[in-house]
């Protein structure tokens, strides 16, 4: 996941606001962002709370990224962690 957005945080820290634009479009996020299970943990529900964790630090303001738009498409919108919609 870290990888996705390491070419954004290079560009920007070197160009600044003229940094290239970036678009990181995740196609079924609800697959890699899954609401938090409540049943017993298992090392597939740990996996997923990985990744959702890791995307929503890269998303979360820690840096001010001008240059990237994240799109995320589903049409299951129950099953997304709804840490994703939250602001901020």
């Amino acid at each position: 996941m870290r990888g996705l957005f390491e070419e954004t945080h290079s560009d920007q820290t070197k160009y600044g606001s003229q940094s290239p634009f970036h678009l990181i479009i995740f196609d079924e996020i609800d697959v890699i962002c899954k609401r938090t299970s409540t049943e017993s943990p298992s090392a597939r529900n740990s996996v997923y709370d990985s990744i959702s964790t890791q995307l929503l630090t890269e998303i979360d303001g820690k840096r001010y990224l001008s240059n990237i738009l994240l799109i995320g498409t589903t049409n299951v919108m129950d099953a997304i962690d709804p840490a994703l919609f939250h602001p901020g």
